[in-house]
């Protein structure tokens, strides 16, 4: 799901780059947008799919690491 975000985010490209700040962006999205649909608004079906799809991202996002900005001066 957080693709969908990555294509408004970023422009089509024929190929990905090793580092991907747009769709490290579009998970990070699709992390809080799971955070916040997890509400006692929400019912038990819409809260459990969430949750599921929160545990696959946050595993998805650890497994992408940080990267680190270093200043070549």
């Amino acid at each position: 799901m957080y693709k969908m975000y990555y294509n408004q985010l970023v422009k089509v490209e024929e190929q990905e780059p090793a580092h991907n700040q747009g769709m490290i962006d579009a998970l990070d999205r699709w992390i809080l947008e799971c955070k916040l649909n997890m509400t006692d608004y929400n019912d038990g079906w819409t809260i459990s799919h969430y949750k599921k799809e929160l545990e696959k991202a946050e595993k998805l996002r650890k497994s992408w690491g940080t990267q680190l900005k270093i200043p070549f001066e």
